[in-house]
C-alpha cells in the first residue's frame, strides 16, 4: 500500500516564519498561514490532525474580507494581540503533532 507522504516542508516554512520573522505577531502569523493556506487538507492524515487543521485555519479566516485583503488578513490583522498569540500557538502544536506524524510515517516506509 502507498501512503502519500505528510507535506510537512511548507509548515516548516511557515513555523521558522513564525518564529523569526519581521513584525508583530499578527503580521508573522498572517505571513506564516500564507505559506500553507493554498494547501488542500486532503494531503493532511485523515482524522484527527486534518480535523485539527481545519479548526486553526477557521480560527484564522472568519471575517469577511474588505476590499482587496483575504479572509486571513481580514481576521488576523484585526485580532487582540493575546487572540493572534493563542493561534500562533496552536499552529507551533500542531507543526509538532504534523512533524512526529511525517517521522513515524518516514520510519514505517522504511520498514518495508
Amino acid at each position: 500500500m502507498t501512503t502519500v507522504a505528510i507535506p510537512i516542508e511548507p509548515f516548516n516554512a511557515a513555523i521558522e516564519i513564525l518564529v523569526a520573522g519581521h513584525g508583530t505577531i499578527r503580521d508573522r502569523l498572517n505571513q506564516a498561514w500564507l505559506e500553507i493556506v493554498s494547501l488542500p487538507e486532503t494531503q493532511l492524515p485523515a482524522g484527527d490532525l486534518r480535523h485539527e487543521y481545519m479548526g486553526l485555519l477557521s480560527a484564522v479566516s472568519y471575517r469577511e474580507p474588505k476590499r482587496d485583503e483575504g479572509k486571513l488578513a481580514a481576521t488576523i490583522m484585526r485580532m487582540a494581540e493575546d487572540e493572534a498569540a493563542n493561534c500562533a500557538l496552536g499552529l507551533l502544536r500542531f507543526w509538532l503533532k504534523l512533524r512526529a506524524a511525517a517521522e513515524s510515517q518516514a520510519g514505517d516506509d522504511r520498514g518495508r
